[in-house]
Parts: structure tokens; sequence; C-alpha cells
């Protein structure tokens, strides 16, 4: 496990680039028998530095009391870093191990190099991110590790001990093809059934705005039956009024 290549493609994942460049990482990757460590950190914030990386956990415990013995168990990695190149294909072939996120075309050009392992490094940080199935699905069919950054640590630990199946492009090609095919019928029923929760969301919205104007109107039109029947009243009683005086007049006779 000499070289480890670790790459983001066109992207940016400063999680991942970051954590490689930490003691406990670089620790772990000296630990499996890296020497040299590749990083392409695309379009990180922090642009990692070239150079040694001296292991301080290789330190003597009595290294800071006594300075002639800092140094004697000292332990380095050669970082190369870098944003692009015109092609990646020169230490995709190098690498014995390959650190990537979840892009397709990351996966598949590392499981094409016979002896390769690899570690998939999932971003929880970005949302419907579809990539990161086809990297569960092919670690199911065990061609690869996938993890997050929180278990990156532990994984490449796993590394030297872990058998992979090897990825056979005529075999497993049909199956991943016909797995992606089924993932875009799914993805494009769920997008459907989506759209019509928000038509229907707004059907409602509709609704309930139609509905104060329709009980308005209700009220206007109670208002002014409720008006009306005390003038009928008054009518009625003006009529009776006038038939008593009828009456009256009529008797007076």
């Amino acid at each position: 496990m000499t070289v480890v290549f670790v790459t983001v493609g066109s992207t940016h994942f400063d999680q991942l680039t970051d954590l490689v460049d930490t003691q406990p990482v670089l620790q772990a990757l000296h630990e499996i028998g890296c020497r040299k460590l590749i990083v392409q950190y695309g379009k990180a914030e922090r642009k990692i530095a070239s150079g040694q990386r001296v292991l301080r956990d290789d330190l003597p415990e009595n290294g800071r009391e006594n300075t002639t013995l800092r140094y004697r168990q000292r332990h380095e990695v050669e970082v190369e870093a870098y944003d692009y190149k015109p092609s990646l294909q020169g230490d995709f072939e190098q690498a014995d191990l390959v650190i990537g996120h979840a892009g397709a075309g990351t996966i598949m050009e590392t499981l094409s190099m016979e002896g390769t392992k690899m570690i998939v490094v999932v971003n929880d940080t970005l949302m419907h991110n579809h990539q990161t199935e086809l990297a569960f699905k092919m670690r199911d069919l065990n061609h690869l590790k996938a993890c997050n950054c929180s278990t990156l640590l532990d994984t490449i630990k796993t590394i030297p001990t872990t058998t992979f199946t090897p990825y056979n492009p005529h075999l497993s090609s049909q199956r991943i093809m016909k797995y992606v095919e089924n993932l875009v019928k799914h993805k494009q029923a769920a997008k459907i059934l989506e759209q019509e929760e928000i038509n229907a969301e707004n059907r409602q919205e509709e609704t309930e705005e139609i509905q104060p104007s329709t009980t308005a109107n209700n009220t206007n039109n109670n208002r002014a039956s409720t008006q009306t029947i005390p003038l009928m009243v008054v009518y009625v009683l003006l009529a009776v009024f006038a038939f008593l005086l009828a009456r009256t007049a009529v008797s007076l006779q």
C-alpha cells in the first residue's frame, strides 16, 4: 500500500481533503504501508501544500524531555497535492488505494485498475446526492468500501485485511446497469409523486383563498335576509292596523 491517491474530481469536498491531511489519518495511512499520499483537492478553499509530513505520534514518549531522541524514530509521509491536471490517469495507475468521492467516473476508473483497492467517501452535506446509491451498490457487490468522513479513519484500518471481489466489466456492468435503470425509474416516479404533492398543495391553497370570499358573500346575504324580515313584520302590522281601523269606522256608521 505504498501510494494512496485521494481525488474529488472537478468539484470540491473540503471535509475530505482537509481530513486526509490530519495527523490521525496520516498515521493510519502510514500504518497500512502508505509512504506517498497524492491529493487532488479540486475547488477546495484550503489549498493543501505538498511536502513531507512528520508523524508526531511516532515520536518516543521521552522525546519532549530529551531532544536528541526526538527524531530517532522519525516517520514521514510524502504528500503531493494539486487542484487539477489534464489527466489523472497516471495517478490512478500508480495508486494501491484510491480514496474518492462518490462520482461515477471516479468509481469506474478505479475499479478498472486491476489490484487497486478503493474507499468511497460519501458527502453527507449534499442534498439528493444520488451518486451515493451507486457507491452503496458497488459496496454491496464487494467491489469497494463506502463510508463517510466520520468513519474514514476506521475504514482505512480495515483495508489490509479486506479482500474485494474483482470487478468484471462484462458481468458486473449488466447488474449495475439494471440497478441504475431501476434507480432512474424510481427517481422519475418519486419526482412525479413529489410534483403531484406540490400541485395538491397549490390547489388546497387556492381553495382556501376562495372559501373566505364565499363565506363573506354568505354573510352578506344573511345580513340582507335579516334586514328584510323586520320590514315584512312592519308591513303586516300596518295591514292589520289598517284593517282594524276600517272595521272600526264601519261600526261607527
